[in-house]
């Protein structure tokens, strides 16, 4: 091969690995909108929240939110988290459980905790976004939440 084949097929292979990694870092990340709220087909379209908290020791009575307005009002406190993909899986003690459950179209399971980790699965899809870690990167504050256990 000539010296300008070479640098043309390096030029490639470097190329490609950066592709790669752009898109591998661009798969990396995501939000709460983009993994259940985009999934609604209406602001409306929750029925339920129910809500968990564990410890080490049990799993605490939970709460039921029927109401629309405090449900948008959970929502709002999710709904701008953006999420990055953790590789190591936490611990699920010390943490809360939510159920959202839709009129029609899929619920989903999230797990929090104080940490700013989160965990979210869609009942209807079992895309590799789903069922995966992820750390919150920016403001969330999940005391409007957590308080609803102080009432």
């Amino acid at each position: 091969m000539s010296n300008r084949s070479w640098k043309i097929f390096i030029t490639a292979v470097v190329l490609i690995v950066l592709s790669a990694f752009v898109y591998d870092k661009a798969q990396s990340r995501t939000s709460f909108q983009e993994l259940v709220l985009d999934h609604l087909n209406e602001p409306d379209e929750i029925k339920s929240i129910h809500l968990y908290k564990e410890d080490d020791e049990e799993r605490q009575p939970g709460i039921e939110i029927t109401d629309s307005d405090e449900i948008n009002e959970i929502m709002k406190v999710f709904s701008g988290a953006k999420l990055k993909v953790i590789e190591q899986r936490f611990l699920f003690e010390d943490s809360y459980k939510m159920y959202i459950y839709t009129k029609s179209g899929p619920s989903f399971y999230v797990v929090f905790n104080d940490q700013k980790l989160m965990r979210i699965d869609n009942s209807e899809t079992m895309h590799k976004k789903y069922n995966r870690e992820y750390e919150v990167t920016n403001d969330f504050d999940i005391t409007k939440v957590t308080d609803l256990f102080n009432e």
